[in-house]
């Protein structure tokens, strides 16, 4: 019965965790919660950061459509200057070349007109 009983109490140690200091559940403890606080930390920086590409994002595509408005106001002021120098030029010299320049101009008045009239509509 003896080898028996120190048997169970061996067995019962063995099964048996061994009982912890206070102080270490406490550092247990303590090692979570900064690690959920910077898990925590770590999402909020993921989310700031998602949100500000999408504003980036956004702001980049009206910078490249404010690029577009200004090349076709470029392009419509050079169909109308070349307009009116074909104009003048015709009107001094009576050359047909100056009158085809005036006409190829206006041929592409319109369509760059119309093109930056489109892109423009939902500007205020």
């Amino acid at each position: 019965m003896a080898s028996t009983e120190s048997d169970l109490r061996a067995l019962d140690a063995a099964v048996t965790p061994p009982a912890r200091d206070v102080r270490l559940l406490k550092a247990d403890w303590l090692v979570t919660a900064v690690f959920i606080a910077a898990l925590l930390l770590l999402a909020v920086i993921a989310v700031i950061t998602l949100k500000s590409l999408r504003f980036t994002a956004d702001r980049a595509q009206w910078v490249e459509h404010t690029y577009r408005v200004m090349l076709l106001a470029r392009r419509l002021e050079t169909d109308e200057l070349d307009m009116a120098a074909g104009d003048r030029g015709y009107a001094f010299t009576r050359k047909p070349q100056f009158e085809q320049e005036f006409q190829e101009s206006r041929a592409k008045l319109a369509p760059d007109l119309d093109q930056l009239a489109a892109i423009t509509a939902d500007n205020p």
